[in-house]
């Protein structure tokens, strides 16, 4: 089995984007708590604001979107919805 990523298909960027109710909270705890940088953010764009969350220079971003209306119906995570970071070492290490 062939492995390799197919040429035709150039990968420019890889970015998982997830909704949230608590932006500011979010981007203090993936910035301060685990030291990424905002990379890109919008806000009031059809109803929407966002931040892109990554490592400067890496071609991968998480972003996060929060709806200008409190959107009661966005789902609470399940316990099997996760988003692993696997970091080396401890802070202060």
């Amino acid at each position: 089995m062939d492995t390799r990523w197919p040429e035709h298909l150039p990968v420019v960027q890889v970015r998982v984007a997830r909704p949230t109710r608590r932006l500011q909270e979010l981007i203090k705890f993936y910035c301060e708590g685990l030291g990424l940088e905002v990379v890109g953010s919008f806000t009031a764009h059809a109803g929407y604001s966002g931040v892109m969350l990554g490592l400067p220079g890496r071609e991968y971003h998480l972003e996060f979107t929060e709806h200008e209306e409190s959107v009661a119906d966005y789902p609470p995570p399940s316990r099997d919805n996760l988003l692993g970071d696997y970091s080396g070492g401890r802070p202060g290490d």
